[in-house]
């Protein structure tokens, strides 16, 4: 008898818990038709598609004072001497591919990004001046190996000619060296190649001797 009894108070409870829960997320009904092309989903979590797990990245690394680039500069092969940033738009292309599938993106920029599952590249353009020497600065999650091209581009849409290196991070740091900037070159041009890559963008330095 006891649980009988307590059964109607157990309704009274579940339909006052149901329509608090109603009062608290009030449900929207569209007051006009869809666009051409939709119709209401039947199923009221459309939204949440299947995806992959999502990533999680690793914090921001500190940006490199000038003394700690100045004492890579041997490794590096640039000339001692101030560092100074070369405020200018950067335009990234990201190339990634495996066997089945593959996407290129082209921006004028790019944070806070995680590539895997497949090779790819990611090359960076910027604007040069004649006679100046540049460092690309980019930064990443993880400290690592990487092949590396770097080339100037000349007006006629032609290059000065490929550098190929391999060369490692530092304090998740790509330092990317190029000699003095020709008198015909109008940008410059990095390619980074990847099987994985936690990329958060990168800037443009210049040397001053």
């Amino acid at each position: 008898m006891p649980r009988l009894a307590s059964l109607p108070f157990a309704l009274l409870f579940a339909a006052l818990a149901v329509t608090s829960a109603r009062a608290e997320t009030p449900e929207i009904r569209l007051t006009e038709p869809p666009p051409p092309g939709f119709h209401p989903s039947p199923n009221p979590a459309a939204e949440a598609r299947p995806r992959p797990t999502a990533v999680r990245m690793h914090p921001h690394p500190s940006p490199l004072a000038p003394g700690d680039i100045m004492r890579l500069a041997p490794r590096l092969g640039i000339k001692p001497g101030e560092i100074k940033l070369y405020v200018q738009t950067i335009k990234y292309q990201i190339e990634s591919y495996n066997q089945t599938v593959g996407f290129e993106v082209d921006t004028p920029t790019l944070t806070d990004s995680i590539l895997y599952g497949a090779t790819g590249y990611v090359q960076v353009d910027f604007s040069v001046q004649p006679g100046k020497q540049y460092l690309l600065d980019c930064s990443l999650g993880q400290d690592g190996n990487y092949k590396v091209a770097t080339t100037f581009l000349t007006p006629n849409g032609g290059s000065t000619g490929w550098l190929d290196g391999q060369l490692s991070s530092f304090n998740q740091h790509l330092l990317i060296p190029f000699n003095t900037t020709p008198g015909n070159a109008q940008g410059g041009r990095v390619v980074i190649d990847f099987t994985e890559i936690e990329f958060y963008g990168c800037q443009v330095d210049t040397v001053s001797p």
